[in-house]
Order: structure tokens, then sequence, then C-alpha cells
């Protein structure tokens, strides 16, 4: 049984580390294609925040 349940962990430690990889390479690649899209709506939240 011990060895039964040993390669579990290793599977979700291997799954999580590619779905961590894999958001950090989409978010990395969204960042740098639309940096401005990024930047933008900081500014107007900034902006309506100073009219009210």
């Amino acid at each position: 049984m011990r060895l039964r349940s040993r390669p579990i962990p290793r599977r979700r430690a291997a799954r999580a580390g590619l779905l961590a990889a894999a958001t950090i390479t989409v978010l990395g690649t969204l960042a740098t294609l639309s940096p401005p899209a990024d930047a933008l709506p900081s500014a107007d939240l900034n902006e309506r925040w100073s009219r009210q």
C-alpha cells in the first residue's frame, strides 16, 4: 500500500507545476504583447477617482 500511495503526490505536484508554469507563461506573453492595455485601466481608474 505504501508503494501505491507514494506516486500520487508526485503526480499532483507535477500537475501543479505544469499549471503554474503555463499560467506564468500566458501572463508573461500577455504582459509583453500588450503593456499599454495593462497600464491603461489603472490610469483610467486614477482619473475617475481624481474627478470624483
